[in-house]
């Protein structure tokens, strides 16, 4: 289902529902190409994992209007997730 529709059954704005699924996918329960291409992702992320404090509005400056609000959201949210991902096993493997 698109989110507009979503949004309307659950009678929600679709930022709340952008808002939510960019949750999940921050949490790892969704997965982030169900929602951004892989040519996207690689590109959008690429700017995220040089910087992950940038604002959308940033990315947005920096990466062009061929990116939604909406699929930066998403893979800010994915990246996130893949650095404390990676620093959990980092500190994992500093235990052993």
């Amino acid at each position: 289902k698109d989110l507009e529709k979503v949004a309307a059954e659950r009678d929600f704005a679709v930022t709340t529902i952008e808002g939510h699924l960019a949750h999940f996918i921050g949490t790892g329960e969704l997965p982030v190409l169900d929602f951004v291409d892989e040519y996207k992702l690689e590109q959008i992320a690429s700017f995220f994992w040089e910087d992950s404090n940038a604002t959308l509005g940033e990315a947005r400056e920096s990466l062009g209007e061929k990116f939604s609000y909406t699929e930066l959201k998403f893979v800010r949210e994915y990246v996130n997730h893949q650095k404390t991902f990676q620093s959990r096993n980092d500190l994992e493997e500093s235990n052993k």
